[in-house]
């Protein structure tokens, strides 16, 4: 019986970390290396090279082939990492 309770905070714990992990990888690249951009036409900061307006922006911040994809897959990578190291 307390082999499976233990398994089980292990198993919560992993999960945990893992979760933990992607998270703040995602919140980090996503304040730091995330591309901003702005549109001019209509004075609003978004997220595309070009605006729903229709208008290019500009960039504001970041690195503009870090899109929100690229930092959606590189948490999910180090959350996965962070699982490949606590099995191992």
């Amino acid at each position: 019986m307390w082999h499976s309770r233990s398994l089980r905070r292990a198993c919560c714990a992993s999960r945990s970390a893992l979760a933990f992990t992607g998270s703040l990888v995602d919140s980090l690249l996503g304040t730091t290396l995330n591309a901003g951009y702005y549109c001019t036409a209509c004075d609003h900061p978004c997220e595309a090279r070009v605006h729903h307006c229709g208008h290019v922006t500009r960039r504001v911040r970041g690195l503009s082939w870090m899109d929100n994809d690229v930092v959606n897959l590189a948490a999910t990578l180090a959350g996965a990492s962070v699982g490949g190291l606590l099995a191992w």
